[in-house]
């Protein structure tokens, strides 16, 4: 099965999103079309980003704890073993990438600009929720036909 690391901001829209591209991803990941890894450091951040205002306004606590708890619940937790060194800028960037290595994951999914313009870092596809919900779609149909 695909294994997939979704970044931080990718997780948190999805709490919020019910169409569009991120609202896609989830429900594929819901669906079983693909593994999700996540790590301690994602789970934490991903709490910190629910509770600010933007998120807050959207969603109410027990709907944001849900969310949480689900993601808890159904996604791989992996463990980083070994800290990537300073590949990108921002730290927790690669935090990040360490848990795609540490759960094995073939993708990793992000808004982030300097993590997609590394492309690739030791086998782990960074990839746009674009780029990755065309992956799942033709894992979905291998023959490459995409229906209307």
């Amino acid at each position: 099965m695909t294994r997939a690391t979704l970044d931080t901001n990718i997780l948190a829209s999805s709490a919020i999103a019910r169409t569009g591209t991120i609202a896609a991803l989830f429900n594929h990941w819901r669906s079983g079309d693909f593994e999700l890894v996540v790590s301690d450091h994602i789970l934490e951040e991903l709490e910190r980003a629910l509770r600010k205002p933007y998120f807050a306004a959207r969603l109410d606590k027990p709907d944001r704890d849900d969310f949480l708890a689900l993601v808890i619940e159904f996604a791989t937790v992996a463990e980083i073993a070994e800290p990537v060194p300073d590949v990108v800028p921002d730290v927790p960037d690669n935090l990040i990438l360490a848990t795609a290595l540490g759960g094995r994951a073939q993708y990793l999914v992000s808004g982030d600009r300097a993590l997609r313009q590394l492309r690739q870092f030791h086998g782990v596809r960074i990839l746009s929720a674009v780029e990755f919900l065309a992956v799942i779609a033709r894992a979905e149909d291998p023959s490459g036909a995409i229906e209307p």
